[in-house]
């Protein structure tokens, strides 16, 4: 989950909704890019469309199993100052940044 909130900057619970129903058969390859739609699968207000991430790291979230519940997994990801709120505004910063 932390990878995958890293290189997309989704909120955790879309991470969790995503693994918890992932289909890697939706996964769409751009190059060297790669995304997953989130739009049928996030609900309330917070609206999530799609989820990109490095074509290297789809192996890698293919082999993931969600075991734990949302719960587990929000207090796990937590270590210190940082927390899956702290790594969406890290990316958000970063994308900012190679922006210009």
């Amino acid at each position: 989950m932390f990878k995958l909130i890293m290189y997309s900057g989704i909120r955790l619970t879309h991470a969790y909704q995503m693994m918890t129903s992932f289909n890697p058969v939706k996964i769409v390859f751009k190059g060297n890019i790669a995304y997953y739609s989130i739009s049928e699968i996030v609900k309330g207000t917070k609206r999530g469309y799609i989820a990109l991430f490095p074509s290297r790291f789809v192996d890698e979230l293919k082999s993931v199993k969600v075991t734990f519940n949302y719960y587990t997994i929000q207090k796990r990801m937590k270590f210190g100052r940082v927390s899956a709120n702290t790594l969406r505004k890290w990316h958000l910063n970063l994308m900012a940044e190679y922006d210009n």
